[in-house]
């Protein structure tokens, strides 16, 4: 789908630089007839994937929260198009804004950081990941038996077994992520990628799960604290995914050039 999708948007992106390049008002309004159209594919989009999710929480639980009404399904994609629009009609004689052509980039950005789930080197990576994590979550309790009582430990284990292993989880997941993403060597051009990339998912993912928890947070009781810390931890989140996003634009027109040199 996503592809289908970004084929769409190319030739719809020829055909708005096309209009722009004349001179006429009449050419430039039919130019951001393409923008319109480039923003309402985004949007139908995002309300699929909205409505897929939807679907699939509501199938597999017993909540009344989800659940499709169809007499409200014009709402989601309204809500989608407000933001995306702003800028095209704050931008809407500027010949200079191609909004066809950032929307085309930014599918191509997503076609280049997707994974193969299905990959073995994706499955080793998993693999190896859950026995870091698993492994040295027993290697610190044996560590720590080296300087605490084994029965003061093994007592203390078992009364807080829940939150202490989260909390050495936690840190070992970020040490994982630190020497296999940040640390990368990012000297060449696919090594650029690779690492940007991984960067890219991390922080999405941070994004996805802070979200993810906020909802769940809204049927009970929130901290003012908590809520707060939570929306700090969405700013750095979409900061760090924008600029991951720039990283990449770059690298992406690195590879174009290489791949041909006459540009």
């Amino acid at each position: 789908m996503v592809r289908i999708i970004w084929i769409m948007l190319k030739e719809i992106e020829k055909w708005e630089v096309e209009w722009l390049k004349q001179e006429s008002i009449g050419a430039l309004f039919i130019a951001r007839l393409g923008s319109l159209a480039c923003v309402t594919l985004v949007a139908y989009f995002l309300t699929t994937l909205l409505v897929a999710l939807a679907i699939s929480i509501g199938s597999h639980s017993n909540s009344f929260i989800v659940s499709l009404n169809y007499n409200y399904m014009w709402a989601p994609p309204l809500l989608i198009l407000c933001p995306l629009i702003i800028p095209l009609l704050t931008n809407w004689f500027n010949r200079g804004f191609r909004y066809s052509t950032i929307i085309a980039n930014f599918f191509d950005m997503v076609i280049l950081v997707k994974f193969d789930v299905t990959s073995l080197s994706f499955m080793f990576e998993l693999m190896g990941f859950i026995s870091y994590i698993v492994g040295n979550i027993y290697l610190t309790l044996y560590a720590a038996g080296a300087f605490i009582d084994k029965e003061t430990l093994v007592k203390f284990v078992e009364e807080n077994k829940i939150s202490l292993l989260s909390i050495i989880g936690l840190v070992h997941i970020v040490i994982y992520l630190t020497i296999r993403v940040l640390i990368l060597p990012e000297e060449e051009v696919m090594q650029q990628l690779v690492k940007y990339r991984r960067e890219f998912w991390i922080w999405m993912g941070t994004l996805v799960f802070t979200l993810s928890y906020i909802t769940i947070k809204l049927f009970s009781p929130f901290n003012s604290i908590e809520f707060i810390y939570l929306t700090f931890v969405l700013l750095i989140a979409l900061v760090r995914i924008i600029d991951v996003y720039k990283k990449l634009s770059c690298v992406v027109e690195k590879i174009k050039v290489s791949e041909n040199p006459g540009l």
